[in-house]
């Protein structure tokens, strides 16, 4: 009956873990995932269970069939569980009527939200918290086994969930979705109710004397061995400080494997395994030979010990990660178990200790088989009260006040105190003057911990666990010591701000989420864009999802716009942000700000007002919680928010993610908004910015110049390195018409199947790989073909000519060469502008084929060298791959410094398609004036190395030098066609002019 009864319980645990892993998310996707809303999420679920064993322990004892209650109770929540869409919709509803849109104020809205949580989440989880009371009751038949019962049940419930985290979070969400996933469990929990049902049914009732009140009374009055008060006390303390150690080691943990859906998993995972494995220790190697005071002191003796082992290790754990990037074996298989490896060395013992004291502490409680139940059910409550208040207490209490380390700390401070109290514990009597040296002893123990040295703030907010940066870290082997300007563990996220040189960096759980330099530009265009583009010429409505740096808000607060409404998660980014005044325009003080700290599916999902422009700037997709920004399910939320002719700006990253995860997240913004252009941040950048309309594109080139050349637009402009209206359109990568080839066909990302969630994560540990889907996008296709949306290019032909020839001019300053060849000749077919034809032709020059490029005069290399050396290099040339010759050539240049050599052998590195030697070489060679007046050539294959390497300026000018003299001494382009205009040379520097109307 035992092993029946524990396999059926393993069980349920599995299906357990499986609700509360859905419904977490989904409450967090109704009432956003706050620290407030999460906490307040977790109290309703851990109130539930509590009350559940509560209520159970008031009856359990009096009935007979309590195998058959226990699958009735299963039965119950499968079929609650079945109904979790139409609870859902209704969660949703009243977060839209009474919830939403600032209706209630915040103190109302907290306690509101927790009855409207509580409400939904009672009926199951107090059923799931009654089954282990009935179990124990229904296993316990002698008063020797109640210890190891109680140790035995707990523990297989407990790896049961340990189970159910796993085949949650790495099978059932990423393949069958929550809905799928959440039938499943209903449909274990169902069948586990019926085989129960039916063994209570058929099989013996367990009937075991039963204490009557009086009986029970008097043992509640006269117990030395077992205080109510004193247990009581231990077990709400433990329940406090086992929340506090889960919340503290799972935020240390995103620090050092990442805060994906995985790492979070693996997190609980390792944390239930600690503590049902302990529970079975104590049950068959503990509990038949340790009387249970000894055990209580030494298990909080040993918890003490290996908190204090976490706080010393902590540093030490990105070592590891270090290493393993160094491997050739780096996969999604052995990063999670190098991930799980971490987790189990910080949590595992401690997790183990509390699994040995939890029922231990309960046994002490438990009287006899008459009563076991109601005793058991009573100590459940006392845990999961505690557990409560420790989840209020670490997310906003101990670790935004004294960070991680301190409500460590103070959690090993906690074991101590327990260690020794229970240690002056004899023969179930208290040694008062021992007792009394438990308080003063947990202090001391607690001012050590305080005085421990402090963590490596910048090891461990380095972000290793991105393999790409770790194994630059250590194939350079430092991580180098940036100035930490600011570290702050917020209620639920470590905010960092670090300076190296003269770039000063946000991180957020270690990965860098803004800066002053190389995210400048991606800072302020996805807020300019959509304001730039928007038919409104001021007092726009608009709203910001994120904060970060506060540079994008500074930057849409150049524009005329009526109000900002920004929605920032963590208040700590919001105070670190204050050091980014020097560049953010200080948009804290405009009045026209009114920022909110909140999750933005509440703050403006459920608003009831309508706004212009949304703008996104999320983390990124692999972030869990971040993720959920990028669903269907989020954009027809912010769709409804929009006023008509409304835009929506998102800011995808396309470094760590594959070309498949792309095209799903393009793919997805497509559904909910159909006409997109898609802009990059700068030129070949790393982001993409996606500017979402109801409506067909139209791009008045008048209008977005005059705008553009505002002042303090211009001014925001400068700061993303760009000059005006001409620029701004020269980042707009792909257009409407174009972006569906792209997006292919295939499964959109959804709250549901969590698409992106799931499998971006993975493509994260490839950055080596995947940080070229840029580059892919950038040069896979010809995109970009915007000519057909421009109005307002000019009236007259003439006019007409000059501005396309100026766009032209400065898509190709932006390495767009493609379209600046289509946009000249279409200046050309206008009228004759001289800048035009002299666009034309430099496109022509960086796409000439290789048959056509001007001769290398390598004959006289040879002729006046006596060397045998040189002519083995020229008979190379003729046989030899260019790979091949640009070795023996580097050879000879590392002793011959003849600008000939050098010359020779850029255009090799050209050839081989090494473009930084290439420049490299020919920088050498034009060290001597002589010989580049000599050898004009030389601006040619420079131009096209300097395109190569993305210095699109530093190429213009050297092939517009080049075709100056080419067309000064009659060399004419291979391909070119006759008729060539007059002689223009490309301006040094490119500027924005006005177009001209």
């Amino acid at each position: 009956m035992l092993w029946l009864i524990g396999a059926l319980f393993f069980l349920s645990g599995a299906a357990s873990l499986v609700y509360e892993t859905v419904w977490f998310r989904e409450l967090a996707l109704i009432f956003g995932s706050s620290s407030w809303a999460a906490s307040t999420a977790t109290a309703a679920f851990l109130g539930g269970l509590g009350l559940g064993g509560l209520a159970a322990s008031a009856w359990i004892d009096r009935l007979r069939r309590r195998v058959l209650v226990y699958g009735l109770l299963e039965i119950f929540v499968g079929l609650y569980a079945l109904a979790t869409p139409a609870i859902l919709s209704w969660l949703d509803a009243v977060q839209h009527r009474f919830l939403g849109g600032e209706t209630l104020a915040p103190t109302a809205y907290a306690v509101v939200r927790f009855a409207v949580i509580f409400a939904a989440l009672l009926l199951p989880t107090a059923a799931m918290g009654a089954t282990l009371p009935v179990l124990v009751r229904a296993a316990a038949d002698r008063e020797e086994t109640i210890g190891r019962r109680i140790g035995f049940l707990y523990g297989v419930n407990t790896l049961g969930a340990l189970a159910g985290v796993l085949v949650a979070g790495f099978v059932l969400l990423p393949e069958f979705g929550q809905a799928t996933a959440t039938n499943l469990a209903a449909a274990v929990s169902i069948g586990v109710g019926l085989l129960a049902a039916l063994f209570g049914l058929t099989g013996k009732t367990g009937a075991a004397p039963v204490l009557s009140a009086k009986e029970s009374e008097w043992l509640d009055r006269h117990r030395p061995m077992r205080p109510y008060a004193l247990v009581g006390a231990f077990l709400f303390f433990s329940g406090l400080g086992a929340m506090l150690i889960q919340i503290s080691a799972t935020r240390l943990l995103t620090l050092l494997i990442g805060a994906s859906v995985y790492s979070f998993a693996l997190t609980v995972a390792v944390f239930l395994a600690g503590i049902g494995l302990g529970s079975l220790v104590y049950a068959y190697l503990l509990a038949p030979r340790v009387e249970p005071y000894r055990l209580l002191a030494g298990g909080q003796g040993v918890l003490a010990v290996a908190l204090v082992a976490m706080i010393y290790a902590a540093d030490d754990l990105p070592k590891l990660l270090l290493a393993y990037a160094q491997s050739d074996a780096i996969d999604a298989t052995h990063t999670f178990l190098v991930h799980a490896t971490i987790a189990a060395l910080l949590l595992f013992l401690p997790t183990l200790a509390m699994g040995v004291t939890f029922p231990a502490a309960v046994r002490l409680w438990a009287v006899g088989v008459g009563r076991v139940g109601k005793d058991v059910g009573r100590a459940y409550f006392a845990n999961t009260a505690g557990s409560i208040v420790g989840s209020f207490a670490a997310g906003f209490l101990l670790i935004p006040s004294v960070g991680l380390q301190t409500t460590i700390a103070f959690a090993a401070g906690l074991a101590v105190f327990w260690a020794a109290f229970f240690g002056s514990i004899r023969a179930g009597f208290l040694h008062k003057k021992r007792a009394a040296l438990a308080v003063p002893a947990s202090m001391l123990v607690a001012m050590f911990l305080l005085f421990l040295p402090s963590w490596d703030e910048a090891m461990l907010t380095a972000g290793l666990y991105r393999m790409g940066l770790a194994r630059r870290v250590a194939a350079e082997g430092d991580l180098g010591r940036p100035a930490m300007l600011y570290h702050r563990d917020g209620p639920a996220a470590t905010v960092t701000v670090e300076r190296r040189d003269d770039i000063v960096s946000m991180r957020i759980n270690g990965k860098v989420e803004a800066s002053n330099h190389f995210d400048m530009p991606t800072q302020v265009m996805v807020g300019l864009l959509p304001l730039l583009l928007h038919e409104k010429d001021e007092g726009h409505q608009a709203a910001l999802v994120g904060w970060g740096s506060g540079v994008t808000a500074g930057a849409m607060l150049q524009t005329p716009l009526a109000s900002l409404t920004a929605v920032e998660l963590e208040p700590r980014v919001i105070e670190a942000a204050r050091l980014f005044e020097a560049v953010n325009f200080k948009p804290a003080a405009d009045p026209r700000l009114k920022l909110v700290v909140g999750d933005a599916r509440t703050v403006l999902g459920y608003s009831a007002r309508r706004f212009d422009v949304i703008v996104s700037e999320p983390s990124n997709p692999w972030v869990a919680g971040a993720s959920s920004l990028f669903t269907v399910d989020f954009y027809q939320l912010m769709k409804r928010r929009l006023a008509e002719g409304g835009l929506y700006a998102q800011w995808i990253q396309l470094y760590e993610l594959s070309r498949e995860r792309m095209q799903a997240l393009v793919r997805t913004f497509r559904a909910v908004f159909p006409h997109v252009l898609v802009f990059s941040a700068a030129e070949r950048g790393v982001d993409l910015i996606l500017v979402g309309s109801e409506r067909p594109w139209s791009i008045d080139l008048t209008r977005l110049a005059a705008r553009a050349n505002a002042p303090g637009v211009t001014a925001a402009l400068s700061a993303a390195r760009l000059t005006g209206g001409f620029d701004v359109l020269s980042l707009l990568m792909v257009t409407d018409a174009e972006l569906a080839a792209f997006a292919g066909e295939g499964p959109l990302n959804t709250d549901d199947n969590g698409l992106v969630e799931f499998a971006a994560p993975k493509d994260m540990l490839f950055y080596d790989d995947y940080s070229l889907s840029a580059v892919d996008f950038h040069f896979s296709a010809t995109h970009g073909h915007f000519l057909p949306l421009l109005t307002g290019v000019g009236d007259m032909p003439e006019a007409k000519a000059k501005n396309l020839a100026q766009l032209a001019l400065h898509l190709l300053a932006h390495g767009r060469t493609d379209i600046a060849y289509e946009i000249a000749q279409a200046a050309l077919d206008a009228h004759p502008a001289p800048l035009a034809v002299e666009v034309r032709e430099a496109c022509e020059l960086i796409y000439l084929e290789e048959k056509f490029w001007p001769l290398v005069p390598n004959g006289w290399l040879i002729a006046e060298k006596d060397d045998p050396k040189y002519a083995e290099l020229g008979l190379a040339m003729a046989d030899e791959s260019p790979e091949a010759v640009l070795k023996r050539a580097e050879t000879l240049a590392e002793t011959d410094r003849d600008p000939r050599l050098a010359y020779l052998t850029g255009v090799l590195a050209l050839k081989a398609l090494q473009f930084e030697k290439a420049e490299r070489y020919f920088a050498e060679a034009a060290k001597n004036e002589a010989f580049v007046k000599d050898n004009p050539e030389i601006d040619f294959f420079m131009g096209r190395a300097l395109d190569r390497r993305m210095k699109f300026q530093d190429s213009l000018r050297h092939l517009a030098r080049y075709n100056l003299w080419r067309k000064e001494n009659d060399r004419p382009i291979k391909t070119q066609p006759e008729g060539e205009g007059p002689v223009i040379e490309i301006p040094i520097d490119v500027v924005d002019d006005a177009p001209v109307p």
